[in-house]
């Protein structure tokens, strides 16, 4: 039995869908159902806070994949974000520890590397200053792994992901207003100077992650830089966005000096909806060596960047009307 922590939503309801394909019998925990629950898993509603309900989930289950977060543009007091990020999955290791479980393998994030990591990054790179409230978290979380690791003995495995590219992504709305706009047919202006290297990876590449990281004898002890094939430009992506979606305009850059004093008012004034740290993205090479994963897991992305989020806009033309609501409401 695997359980999926957040199996309901984008990346859980994939990792369980593939495992319930593989034959495994899955058990997913999320706040509530969705569309993208798929049909044979077991479900289990709750909130992880909830000691009682999460030991019960964890009950007769060989390996846990932990997806379950508050994600980085949530609108909740951080309070209760902290709450739910460290307090719930404490309760899934503690579980863990008090069911036997023979593998645990968590979600973290390459926003712990921030905020101008070595190009590329490796496991190896500080993590002393994370990203924004989001990055603390996960960095804290992490050290709360590795203490249920070394003091009780839970199987730990780690993965570090960039921005994760699929049908039904719904977290980013600016991103999926950018989207909107390019769809139609709106002009593009972006930021001149230097083109910087960033990674996105594809949905079916992450799964691929998780599942060797819950299958491999290698994986126990390990942190993972899960990504793409390859970085791609700023330019890149864009002119592959513009190619899927049909824009006939031409990109249009405006020197930086120009650029950064209108974004950083439209930041503090609201205007763009999006925490100001995430700007720290477009200032510099955001790419991540994936070659630990390769080496010691097998691990081969079929995707670059740029083919990661051509993947997500296809599945935002064709679902975009459920994934707004959703992003809205997030």
């Amino acid at each position: 039995m695997d359980l999926v922590t957040g199996g309901a939503g984008f990346t859980g309801s994939f990792l369980a869908r593939r495992l319930l394909e593989a034959g495994r019998e899955v058990r997913v925990f999320d706040l509530a159902p969705t569309q993208y629950l798929p049909e044979g898993a077991e479900f289990i509603a709750g909130d992880m806070r909830d000691r009682a309900l999460v030991r019960e989930a964890v009950r007769g289950v060989e390996t846990v994949y932990h997806l379950a977060f508050v994600q980085a543009f949530s609108k909740r007091p951080e309070s209760e974000k902290w709450q739910v990020n460290f307090g719930g999955t404490e309760n899934f290791l503690q579980a863990s520890v008090d069911e036997g479980v023979e593998r645990f393998v968590h979600t973290s994030t390459i926003e712990l590397y921030s905020p101008f990591p070595p190009f590329p990054c490796t496991e190896e790179a500080p993590t002393d200053k994370p990203f924004g409230w989001y990055g603390r978290h996960k960095k804290a979380v992490e050290e709360l792994c590795w203490r249920y690791h070394w003091q009780h003995g839970v199987p730990v495995t780690m993965l570090r992901l960039p921005t994760i590219c699929g049908r039904g992504y719904y977290v980013r709305i600016d991103l999926l207003r950018a989207f909107d706009w390019v769809l139609a047919n709106g002009p593009v202006l972006w930021i001149g100077g230097r083109q910087y290297q960033g990674d996105f990876v594809w949905i079916e590449d992450v799964v691929d992650a998780f599942i060797l990281c819950g299958t491999r004898q290698e994986a126990p002890g390990e942190v993972f830089n899960i990504s793409c094939r390859e970085p791609s430009s700023s330019l890149d992506l864009i002119q592959a966005i513009l190619d899927t979606a049909g824009n006939t305009h031409k990109v249009r850059l405006v020197p930086p000096g120009i650029v950064w004093p209108i974004v950083n008012l439209a930041t503090r004034l609201k205007v763009l909806d999006m925490p100001a740290e995430q700007l720290q993205y477009l200032k510099g090479d955001y790419s991540f060596s994936i070659e630990k994963a390769r080496r010691m897991l097998g691990y081969d992305p079929r995707m670059s960047a740029a083919e990661a989020m051509v993947e997500m806009l296809k599945g935002y033309m064709e679902d975009r009307d459920t994934v707004k609501k959703i992003a809205r409401s997030y």
